[in-house]
């Protein structure tokens, strides 16, 4: 026996629609004509632009806070050679920053994948911490005994007065370990 078609009557409704869009260039007119129809949209190249200015201003106060000594050593001594010779060491530690994110980044699926246990977080995460001692132990104290030796053979003959702001600089690379 046949459902009486009072209640039995349907209205379709859509609650999403997927559209693929082969062109990056013709996603803003397709974003246009559903918009018309009444829906909303989001799209991967808006969360990229999102991500894009995000990561623009993360970057550009990332170059404020890491130039910010050369600018204040230019200003307060007007010298540029003594910002000059700063700057030798300050790329050294700047090309150091990257041996620390080499070896903390693949730690990061270990502590998600144990985040009930913190004991093995713990565990992991000091092991990590002992690791990166060392190596900035090791790399910067060297560098710091043998300045002088270490500044010629980077930077050159030109650079050989950079050498004690190398060596003091080289002992800033422990605690960014």
């Amino acid at each position: 026996r046949a459902a009486p078609t009072s209640w039995r009557q349907e209205t379709r409704t859509y609650r999403g629609l997927l559209v693929r869009v082969a062109n990056p260039v013709a996603v803003k007119p397709v974003q246009d004509a559903i918009k018309q129809m009444g829906f909303t949209t989001w799209s991967v190249l808006d969360a990229t632009q999102s991500l894009q200015r995000f990561f623009a201003v993360l970057n550009l106060f990332t170059i404020i806070y890491f130039r910010s000594g050369t600018l204040m050593l230019g200003a307060l001594t007007g010298r540029e050679n003594l910002v000059g010779y700063y700057n030798a060491g300050y790329k050294l530690v700047e090309s150091f920053m990257l041996f620390p994110m080499i070896i903390v980044a693949p730690i990061y699926p270990v502590i998600s994948r144990n985040r009930e246990d913190t004991d093995q977080v713990k565990r992991v995460i000091v092991e990590a911490a002992r690791v990166l001692l060392l190596i900035g132990v090791s790399v910067a104290f060297p560098i710091f005994l043998f300045r002088q030796e270490v500044t010629l053979l980077l930077f050159g003959q030109g650079y050989r007065l950079a050498a004690d702001s190398v060596g003091i600089l080289a002992l800033t690379m422990i605690p960014i370990s």
